[in-house]
This record gives C-alpha cells, sequence and structure tokens, in this order.
C-alpha cells in the first residue's frame, strides 16, 4: 500500500491525546455511610469492572477514529499491477473513430456520442495541464498536435461523422508522432467499435514506451445490404448499342432478404430497375442492360434502398461514350501519297489496306502523315496510332511515342521490309516489350489463335477444326524475354509469335513480325485481318469509366488535351466548387485532392478559364465500413498480453473511475472515512448504551 500525501501521516501522533485522557482522568468520589455495606461491596466490584471494559473500548474506538482519518487525508492506495510512472506528467492523445459504422444508434442516442463522452470523462482523469491531442479519421491539421484541455473539448464537441477510414496502425503512428515533440510519459487512447476491416490488430507493433488503450463501444448486431462494385461487361461503349452493366450487392445478416429493389439511372433519369433476393450472408452479381442513347460524358448512378444503414446504398459511376475513334497512320514520306486498291504500279502496298478498312468507316476518324510532318503535341488526341511501315524509328519519335503509350494509348507496329533493326531495338527496350531480331525466309504458317484474348473473345463463335490462318513466306522473328508481359494473340507452328500484345505504363503495344505486304504473307487479304484491326481499333478507345473511392484515390487523372501545362481545371458538385492543386505531366494532369471531397456524388471537371465541361469523375465512400463485423472483447482481451495494449471494458461504468484505478491503483480514502464514521458512532453507542 501506498500513500498519495504521505505528509499527513504525521498526524497520527494524535493517537497520543484519547490515550493520555485515559490514563490521567481523575475523579473526585464523595464518601457516603451506610449501615450495612456488605451488598455494596459486590455492587462495587461488578460496577469498576463494567466501567473498565467501557473505557478501554472507547479508548479503542477513538484511536481508531483518529487513525482512519489521518489515513483518509494521507489518501492510501493499492498500486497497479504495473508502476508506469502514474503520477508523473503526462501527454495524452484520445482517437475518436468517427467513421459510419459508429452512427449506429444505440439506447442513448449514436454510439459517436458515447464515445464522445467517454473522451471527456478521460479528460476529466488526467490534471488541468496535461497537454492533450485529439485525433480523428479526418486527420486535420487542428488535430497533429498537443494542446488544453479546453482546446481538446472544443475539438471533440465539433466532431462529426465523416467518410474518411483509417487503419487503427495508421492512427498509432499519427499519435506517436505528435507526442514525440512533448518530454512527458506519452498515453493514447482508441475508442472505437474496432472493426475487422480497419482494427488491423497485426500490424500493430509492440512499444513498451507507449501506454496504450483500446476503449471498444460495443455496437449492437446490424444486418446491411449494400453496393460494393460495379463494372461494364463490354470495354467500349458505343452510342446506338445494347450494354450491361454489372452489379455486386452483398447482405451482411444472418437472415435472408427479398425483394431487393435495383435501380439505374443515367443524368439522373432512371432507365432501368431489378429486383433481387438473396440469402444469409451472400453476395449477388445483378445484370442490368440499357441502351446507349448519347455520346460525351455520361453520370451513372444504381442503388437500392436499405435502412438504417444507407452510405453503401448507391453506386456511382461516370463515363465517357466517344462519338468515333481517331486512328494516325505514320508512314515514311514516300508512302504518304494516298492509294487504293486499284492504284497500278504501287512500290509498296502496305498503306492500301488500312485505307481500305478505316476510310470507309464513319465511326473511324483516320489520318495519315509522314515522319517529317508530325505534330508531336496532337498524339494525344489520337486513341490509336499505327507505324507503318517504317524504316527506322527516330529518337524523337521514339520519345513521343514511349509518352503516348505510357498515358494511355494504343501503339500497333507494322515494320518494313528493310528496317534498321537497331533503331527499332532501341525503341523497344525503352517501351519493354520483345524486338525484332533476324529475317527468316522459310515458308510457314500461323497455328493457333488466342481466343481468350480480348481481340478475339468475342469474334468466333466456335473455332472450326480445320481453321484457315495466314500463311507466311518469310517474317521477322521476335525475341522472347521473360521479363516482358507479352500475351500472343496469334502463334507460328515453331511457338514464336506472330502478333504480339504488351502494355506500358497505361498503354498496350501491338508487334506484328511482317509488313502489309502479300510478299511476306497473306495476312492482308485473310479474314482474320478486318476483325483483328477492327478490334484494336476500337479498344484502343479506352473509355474511361471513372469511379473512385474516396479517401483510398486522393490523386486523380485526367487527360488534358490542349498539352498546356498552365490551364487550371476546377471541380464541381452543386453549389460546392474548388480548385485543387495539379500538376501538368505530359498528355495528362494530376489533380490532388487532400481530402476535400466528403460526399459521394459525381463531380463535373472543367477548365477554369471555359464553361463547357470537359469531363467527370465519380466518388464513392469506401465500402470497408459495409461490413459490420467488430472483434469482441474476448479477442480484444487476446491483444493484451501480445501487444502490451490495456483493454478497458467501459459499458456503463464511469471512464475517470477506471483510469483512476488503472493509474493510480485502488485508492482507499473513501473507506477510511467510512471506517471513521464507523467507530464515531461505535463511540457514541458505547456512552449511551453501556
Amino acid at each position: 500500500m501506498s500513500f498519495l500525501n504521505p505528509q499527513f501521516l504525521f498526524a497520527l501522533s494524535a493517537v497520543a491525546i484519547p490515550i493520555i485522557i485515559h490514563l490521567f482522568h481523575f475523579r473526585r468520589f464523595k464518601t457516603l455511610y451506610f449501615t450495612n455495606v456488605r451488598f455494596l461491596k459486590e455492587i462495587k466490584q461488578e460496577t469498576a469492572t463494567r466501567s473498565n471494559l467501557k473505557q478501554l473500548l472507547i479508548l479503542l474506538s477513538r484511536i481508531l477514529t483518529i487513525i482512519f482519518l489521518v489515513l483518509a487525508f494521507a489518501q492510501p492506495f493499492i498500486p497497479a499491477k504495473e508502476d508506469k510512472g502514474s503520477y508523473s506528467k503526462k501527454a495524452v492523445s484520445i482517437f475518436l473513430d468517427n467513421s459510419f459504422s459508429m452512427n449506429t444508434i444505440g439506447e442513448e442516442g449514436t454510439y459517436f456520442d458515447e464515445a464522445k463522452q467517454k473522451a471527456r470523462e478521460i479528460l476529466n482523469a488526467y490534471p488541468p495541464d496535461t497537454k492533450i491531442q485529439i485525433l480523428s479519421n479526418d486527420f486535420e491539421g487542428k488535430q497533429q498536435h498537443l494542446g488544453t484541455k479546453e482546446q481538446a473539448l472544443d475539438i471533440i464537441d465539433d466532431l462529426g461523422i465523416t467518410s474518411s477510414i483509417r487503419v487503427l496502425s495508421n492512427v498509432i503512428s499519427r499519435q506517436k508522432l505528435a507526442l514525440s515533440a512533448d518530454e512527458a510519459e506519452p498515453v493514447v487512447y482508441l475508442i472505437s467499435d474496432f472493426q475487422k476491416t480497419i482494427a488491423d490488430l497485426d500490424n500493430i507493433e509492440r512499444d513498451s514506451s507507449l501506454s496504450t488503450y483500446f476503449i471498444p463501444v460495443r455496437s449492437k448486431k446490424q444486418h446491411n445490404v449494400f453496393i460494393d462494385s460495379c463494372w461494364f461487361e463490354v470495354p467500349v461503349l458505343q452510342a446506338g448499342h445494347v450494354t450491361k452493366i454489372i452489379t455486386k450487392v452483398t447482405n451482411i445478416s444472418e437472415e435472408p432478404v427479398n425483394k431487393v429493389r435495383l435501380v439505374l439511372s443515367i443524368n439522373e433519369v432512371t432507365k432501368t430497375m431489378n429486383t433481387i433476393d438473396m440469402g444469409a450472408n451472400e453476395t449477388v452479381l445483378d445484370t442490368l442492360s440499357f441502351t446507349i442513347s448519347d455520346t460525351g460524358w455520361q453520370s451513372m448512378s444504381i442503388s437500392i434502398n436499405d435502412y438504417p444503414i444507407a452510405f453503401d446504398d448507391t453506386y456511382f459511376i461516370a463515363y465517357e461514350v466517344l462519338p468515333s475513334i481517331s486512328i494516325l497512320a505514320i508512314t515514311d514520306k514516300e508512302l504518304s501519297v494516298s492509294l487504293s486498291l486499284e492504284d497500278p504500279g504501287i512500290k509498296n502496298e502496305s498503306i492500301k489496306y488500312l485505307d481500305a478498312l478505316f476510310s470507309s468507316d464513319p465511326y473511324f476518324n483516320y489520318e495519315k502523315n509522314h515522319t517529317d510532318q508530325l505534330n508531336y503535341n496532337a498524339f494525344s488526341g489520337y486513341q490509336l496510332i499505327i507505324l507503318n511501315s517504317l524504316k527506322e524509328i527516330s529518337s524523337g519519335l521514339a520519345s513521343e511515342l514511349k509518352k503516348y503509350v505510357e498515358g494511355g494509348g494504343s501503339l500497333m507496329v507494322f515494320p518494313n521490309s528493310d528496317i534498321n533493326i537497331e533503331s527499332y531495338k532501341q525503341f523497344m527496350f525503352a517501351i519493354q516489350t520483345n524486338y525484332y531480331n533476324n529475317l527468316d525466309i522459310v515458308v510457314t504458317s500461323v497455328e493457333k489463335i488466342n481466343i481468350d484474348a480480348d481481340i478475339f473473345f468475342d469474334v468466333f463463335d466456335r473455332l472450326p477444326e480445320n481453321l484457315d490462318l495466314p500463311v507466311v513466306n518469310k517474317r521477322f522473328v521476335l525475341t522472347k524475354h521473360t521479363k516482358t508481359n507479352e500475351e500472343v494473340l496469334l502463334t507460328f507452328k515453331d511457338n514464336t509469335a506472330f502478333v504480339a500484345k504488351y502494355k506500358f505504363g497505361k498503354g498496350k503495344i501491338y508487334l506484328s513480325a511482317v509488313p502489309l505486304m502479300l510478299e511476306f504473307s497473306n495476312l492482308p487479304t485473310h479474314a482474320i485481318f478486318v476483325p483483328m484491326m477492327y478490334k484494336i481499333a476500337i479498344l484502343s478507345s479506352n473509355p474511361q469509366a471513372h469511379s473512385y473511392t474516396m479517401g483510398k484515390n486522393d490523386i486523380i487523372e485526367i487527360a488534358n488535351k490542349s498539352n498546356q501545362g498552365d490551364i487550371m481545371f476546377t471541380m464541381k458538385k452543386g453549389d460546392y466548387e474548388f480548385i485543387p492543386e495539379q500538376r501538368a505531366r505530359g498528355i495528362k494532369t494530376l489533380l490532388f485532392l487532400h481530402n476535400m471531397i466528403n460526399e459521394a456524388g459525381i463531380f463535373e471537371i472543367s477548365r477554369s478559364n471555359q464553361e463547357q465541361v470537359q469531363s467527370f469523375a465519380a466518388f464513392n465512400f469506401d465500402r470497408r465500413e459495409s461490413d459490420l463485423s467488430v472483434y469482441d472483447m474476448n479477442e480484444l482481451k487476446e491483444v493484451e498480453e501480445l501487444k502490451g495494449i490495456v483493454v478497458i471494458e467501459s459499458l456503463n461504468k464511469n471512464i475517470t473511475k477506471i483510469l483512476s484505478e488503472l493509474n493510480q491503483g485502488k485508492a482507499l480514502w473513501k473507506l477510511c472515512i467510512i471506517f471513521a464514521l464507523i467507530f464515531i458512532a461505535i463511540e457514541i453507542a458505547l456512552i449511551k448504551i453501556m
């Protein structure tokens, strides 16, 4: 046992006062004469014995009363099991979980209100001069430093529910960073429902220099039906076509739910709906079909109606429907003249096949130019660039093509019959593909077609047994390096690539082993050529379905169609408008949001000097909060010994009292007061009764 105010123990010397009174309490006796004293002697002896016992009991009660009064002022306590310097100066950090799951309504308001009250009770357990940090999921600037108790109370009062989510390991790291600026002993508290999706207990490191307390808020188990994600069935969206969108809906409940209505709206107009039935803890994929009627940027929402947790009932998507696909064919100067299939005396016929394929289709905006007249700044306006029979690739063109592909463009390469292998090799090294090696003049044929590739997967209903594939008279052999991400589309009998696909950055590269010349192969006139090139062009449109997760995607990327670095972009949703931090990256611009978006929905992105909207961006709440599974008290208790964390079970208890016992030990001063009062009552009873 220890004492909070041991200096008061000197008052125990006051015990001598009742002892002295007892020893020197002399009485004056009066002599009385009786005729017969035989009976008086018996009475005297009996009375003296009772009187001595009474005086001793009164003395004992007085001594004990004084002892317990002195002890009460000295404030005795039983120290905590682990002495962590309970009475040294402390710096305290309190994390208040203000995520969506804390908005559950309990018996006395929301569980977030309960958490705020617990935070106030924690403050009451510390002296007024204690430095305090209040931290929430927002990680706001004012929450990054220590302040006074009054400032901490103001922050607690101002806190509200947020869409931001922080895993506990990051929270503790942020708390330690703030407390490291103070020399006082660091103490951290985490008040949360400890959802399993955010409480990454395995990533929390044991730290003996830090006193860590978990205070779980016990929320009742609830069901939740939510839209997890959505995606288009096809990668390319075209006006006038029927399109399907797949929606993933999850039921977090021990009971099935029936007739959940799924509603699809485009530009705030309801297009279609469906109802689904779901079993307990089941995830269902449902498909909604609609016809794309307009080109340009469109806003889409898929929603359900689920009470009381509604933040995850709507999923937003912004997508672009291109009116046409722009294609640029780059040729050498002698091939820049427009040719047709009927032109006689053609020295190199490679260009006429592309002209015949793309010029007649209004959906393709087809252009061709030779290497001496290229406008590199205009590359970002093309979805597909075709290198057709270039003898060599200059360093300037190679550099611009690399930036173009890295930014999301598609590149198709048909070599020249007399290529500069070294210039091609340097360019292909830069874009991390295999490269052309030697010229092989052995006649062979294509043996295999990769129907699992996106280029061919919907071209054939089924492959015939004796499929007619291109015949090759001579070809450039493509090297095979394992470090590339090659996907072979058409394969020769020797297992080398005839046409191969690669990914680089956000773009795609297609390499052909032969030029578009009948001298090399019959590919230009083969039936596979048209669907293959058509699909390459269609898939190069790379439609952007902008759907971001708030808190995860703090940096978004948009096309800078003007290729001007000084253009400023603004983002707007309803009356809320702001200019994000932005940095130009060639044909792209990066927008840094810095947690400026706290509401789900569709945001318009436009240039600050123009009213016309350039693109849309959809933002959705993080679905990690949708899974309401939490760690129970037994699971949290397992963390105590492993991580050195104290778990406080505070249900219907006062945190101030609990912390006093944890930090100071078991206080006994109240018990001393009670005993003092008991012995005073005993003394009074002895005087009155005996």
